[in-house]
């Protein structure tokens, strides 16, 4: 049997925006460690992911209280890289604050503090 394999979603990805690229490279230095996901930059801490950037723009994992607080927000959304797969502890900032580096700052710092209180990832073991 041939099975033909689904080309991966990756590859019609985009870029994040060059004014959200722009923004989070300046925010995001020096807050957690710094690595690429998918071709996109993400911030770690102890493991757990806790923002980058995607196509659409900015992505934070918040606790849920301030998921709450965020999805009330203008714009915002739950992130769901592929269709009918959303990230449940995730949330995609609106596009306009993009232009608010103090509010993305405080996000971003509230993210980093969630994350820091989750148990840290463990690494498997390479076979």
């Amino acid at each position: 049997m041939d099975k033909k394999r689904k080309a991966s979603p990756a590859k019609k990805w985009g870029p994040a925006s060059d004014e959200w690229t722009e923004v989070y490279n300046k925010i995001a230095a020096g807050i957690g460690d710094q690595r690429r996901m998918f071709g996109f930059p993400c911030a770690f801490v102890n493991g757990n992911m806790f923002a980058g950037l995607f196509q659409t723009g900015l992505f934070l994992r918040l606790s849920e209280t301030e998921r709450e607080e965020f999805l009330r927000l203008k714009g915002a959304s739950r992130f769901e890289p592929l269709p009918g797969r959303v990230m449940r502890e995730y949330v995609t900032a609106p596009a306009d604050m993009a232009r608010q580096p103090k509010v993305v700052a405080e996000w971003l710092r509230k993210a980093f503090v969630h994350a820091s209180s989750l148990p840290a990832k463990v690494r498997k073991a390479k076979r």
